[in-house]
């Protein structure tokens, strides 16, 4: 074996080898595999592997290859829920930084892009300072603060 890796220019990494031997019967190890020496190194067996993200397990089950999937999945399902809340943190801080313009406790550029809805006829609304939402004709324009509501 040191002499094929010596010829194909490779080199052990003792920190990250390890080494399975596969029985698929619950017999454990047997004595004489229970530690291999290449190139010099001894190398424990183990019962499970992780290689390109997949688990091999010695008794070829995939129990640890679905306890895997499974906590992947119960993180990325979780990190969803936290997405659906920080729209709702979004719209809150844009809600609170209006109403401080409208207040004048923020930049004055800010309020000179509010601009007030005025209806054509006399309404019921029309002394609730309601703002008027501009139109935007691209998607980078509706990103902006004016349109984001």
């Amino acid at each position: 074996m040191a002499q094929w890796m010596s010829d194909n220019k490779l080199k052990l990494n003792d920190n990250n080898s390890k080494v399975i031997v596969f029985n698929p019967s619950n017999t454990g190890t047997p004595e004489h595999f229970r530690t291999f020496s290449i190139c010099g190194t001894d190398i424990a067996t183990k019962t499970s592997v992780k290689d390109l993200g997949v688990y091999f397990e010695r008794n070829l089950s995939i129990e640890q290859q679905v306890k895997a999937i499974c906590a992947s999945c119960y993180f990325h399902l979780a990190n969803i829920g936290a997405l659906r809340n920080s729209d709702k943190r979004i719209e809150f801080k844009l809600c609170v930084l209006t109403w401080k313009a409208l207040h004048d406790q923020a930049t004055h550029y800010l309020y000179n892009i509010l601009t007030f809805y005025s209806p054509e006829r006399n309404l019921r609304s029309i002394d609730q300072r309601l703002l008027n939402v501009p139109s935007a004709r691209t998607q980078l324009g509706r990103r902006a603060f004016q349109h984001s509501f």
